[in-house]
């Protein structure tokens, strides 16, 4: 499962009324942040963005020039010039190419060739258009695919390819963005530590993680990695597991080993709070101040006044 989506270039050109192109750059907006929101930051695209007509004979430069509205010119560049999410070309590369034998197919949507929906369908992904007419408002676009087996015996098909050009027809392809997120999160144990920067913007992780997270079997792990990414991606708040708050008592004997040191801390501080649904009745203690989930403690059962093994 790759973590780009494909340009369909024949949505192009944009219409030169500019209010219709408003309406169209906007719903293009959207889809892009929701693609972003979604961990995907590259769009591909056959050609280069200099080498397309954006409006009838006006390519990049000379189309963003002649745009007269301010906010219109903003919301172009936006999309253009790579501020909300990267275009890049090509569509292929050399390996990708050669490992797919993309020279020994051909895909059509009504007699034109399409290389942006054939990469879609090679890289089972998403292909986004330009809202520039309804044909292209529909979660799945149609096409024929015309290929040649090893005998030289040509195959035809009909295939359906997975599309939008509205944030309304994006999201019915939730389970694609499920997937996405499944396999990013797919994280050996000793890549933890080194990718947890990269994986988790709304957790924080204890510098007492590091060695903690070596010695978890692979069940609790996973477990771990699983609620991890359920609070990441806000499916589930923290605190919606069954968790527990230590008894005060317990605090004033055993707060030492709940004391957890992170560098946005001025001292090492105190976890009260810990989930218990963990195999083997192993515990996360967690901090949660102004929007952070702060993580302390990934382990065994600590000591309490009742339970003191």
């Amino acid at each position: 499962m790759v973590n780009f989506v494909v340009l369909n270039e024949i949505s192009l050109p944009l219409p030169k009324d500019e209010r219709k192109m408003n309406e169209v750059l906007k719903e293009f907006s959207q889809i892009s942040k929701e693609l972003k929101e979604n961990n995907i930051n590259i769009i591909r695209s056959a050609r280069n963005l200099n080498e397309i007509e954006l409006v009838d004979g006006e390519y990049l430069s000379e189309f963003l020039g002649k745009i007269d509205d301010k906010d219109l010119k903003r919301l172009a560049i936006s999309i253009f010039s790579n501020r909300i999410i990267e275009m890049k070309s090509p569509l292929y590369t050399k390996e990708e190419a050669d490992e797919n034998d993309v020279g020994l197919i051909e895909y059509k949507y009504k007699d034109k060739s399409v290389s942006g929906f054939g990469a879609g369908d090679i890289f089972d992904t998403i292909v986004v258009s330009f809202l520039t007419d309804d044909e292209w408002n529909n979660s799945k676009i149609e096409i024929k695919k015309e290929s040649m087996e090893n005998n030289g015996e040509v195959v035809f098909e009909d295939l359906q390819i997975k599309h939008s050009s509205t944030l309304e027809n994006l999201l019915i392809h939730k389970d694609f963005f499920n997937i996405l997120i499944d396999d990013k999160y797919n994280v050996l144990k000793d890549e933890f530590w080194d990718k947890k920067d990269e994986l988790f913007k709304k957790i924080k992780f204890c510098d007492e993680i590091e060695e903690q997270i070596k010695v978890l079997s692979k069940e609790v792990y996973e477990s771990f990695i699983n609620k991890l990414k359920l609070i990441e991606i806000g499916i589930k708040d923290v605190e919606e597991w069954n968790f527990s708050t230590e008894s005060k008592s317990t605090m004033e004997r055993y707060a030492l080993e709940r004391t957890f040191y992170h560098s946005d801390f001025s001292d090492r501080i105190a976890f009260e709070n810990h989930i218990k649904s963990f195999p083997d009745s192993n515990r996360m203690y967690f901090l949660k101040m102004d929007e952070i989930v702060y993580i302390g403690y990934i382990g065994k059962h600590l000591k309490t006044i009742k339970y003191k093994k």
